[in-house]
């Protein structure tokens, strides 16, 4: 993938942005994380996809979100948003809600819990992602959700991967145990999904979208089986050459 003019905006968690920049820089594109709205306007001409997390979240940076939302959904840019703990904060869950009721997204993603969260409000119970068995209830929560937004590919992360977009459900195994280890992993992947969607913009439907999430998420996770190799199980290594895998495997 050649970084020209395959800018993604990432709005992400301040105590990954270097981990995710890197990796985003690493797979191909050029990343720009501006939090300063007065300047979207100017930039978002050449931007190519969207990259949102509610990890840290406020009233200042619900401003700037919807601001980058607005303008991704006006040039037509994919947007990629990782829900994150809004299945036990109120605060971050209606926020979220209001976006998805405001605005047009290629990927929602999150843990199986945030993604299901969507669905049920969190007024029952759902499942330890831990887990590699997707309850038949979950599955048809999963499908009841996909098909109220059938513009948007759905991506729950766990021990096993589950996309969902429309009727089409896929499932991918594998991955680092190493992954749950440190911080910034998951928005790493987030990173690398709005890279990827640089190729499809301006023109894509859900089924490019959720071909690319399966690019992304198999790719990602081989990535990490060979960092813990290569890295005898260090965190600190394997983070180095989780990177170098991400590379080595473009």
């Amino acid at each position: 993938m050649s970084s020209k003019h395959k800018i993604v905006h990432l709005i992400t968690n301040h105590v990954t942005k270097q981990f995710v920049a890197d990796a985003v820089t690493i797979y191909g594109a050029s990343p720009i994380m501006s939090e300063t709205p007065e300047e979207y306007a100017a930039f978002y001409p050449n931007v190519k996809a969207l990259v949102i997390n509610l990890g840290m979240l406020d009233e200042n940076r619900k401003a700037l979100i919807k601001s980058a939302c607005q303008l991704a959904n006006e040039y037509k840019i994919p947007i990629v948003a990782d829900m994150v703990g809004i299945h036990f904060s109120p605060y971050r869950h209606l926020f979220a809600l209001g976006l998805m009721q405001s605005f047009d997204f290629a990927v929602i993603k999150g843990n199986c819990d945030e993604v299901l969260s969507l669905q049920t409000g969190g007024s029952k119970n759902t499942f330890e992602s831990d887990t590699d068995i997707l309850p038949s209830e979950a599955e048809k929560d999963f499908h009841r959700l996909a098909s109220s937004y059938p513009h948007t590919a759905f991506l729950a992360t766990g021990v096993v991967d589950y996309l969902f977009a429309g009727s089409e459900s896929i499932s991918i195994c594998g991955g680092s145990t190493l992954l749950k280890k440190l911080s910034g992993t998951g928005c790493v992947l987030s990173g690398l999904i709005g890279a990827e969607l640089t190729l499809l913009a301006p023109s894509f439907n859900v089924s490019d979208v959720i071909r690319a999430l399966q690019k992304v998420t198999s790719f990602y996770k081989c990535a990490s089986e060979r960092a813990e190799f290569t890295s005898n199980r260090r965190i600190g290594q394997f983070k180095s050459d989780l990177l170098s895998e991400i590379e080595v495997h473009i």
